[in-house]
């Protein structure tokens, strides 16, 4: 796994992580989804953010869900990953100190 789809996974399970234990701003919402959204399209074989920016909204909502459904195939294939990742995000949002940046996910 390279480091830009460790970033992306990692983030993303912090906003899921966060968003079990409060509210998120609206900022932090749109930086989750956002992130989600580039997670999916990485994961998606035919399918990059940059093209997925050009369709239109219902193109590109197609093309969501696709990816969707690559992101579950890779958790299902991940799952120790996935756990670690839940773990970690987990400890994360509970410790803030803990991270290199506390208070920010």
């Amino acid at each position: 796994m390279n480091s830009y789809l460790a970033s992306l996974l990692l983030t993303h399970f912090i906003c899921n992580a966060q968003a079990a234990v409060q509210p998120v701003s609206p900022e932090e919402a749109l930086r989750c989804s956002r992130n989600f959204e580039t997670l999916k399209f990485y994961l998606h074989p035919q399918m990059t953010s940059a093209e997925a920016a050009k369709m239109s909204s219902a193109q590109r909502a197609k093309k969501s869900v696709e990816a969707y459904a690559f992101y579950v195939a890779w958790k299902k294939a991940n799952p120790e990953l996935v756990a670690h990742l839940k773990e970690t995000s987990d400890r994360i949002i509970r410790n803030p100190q803990d991270s290199a940046e506390p208070g920010r996910f």
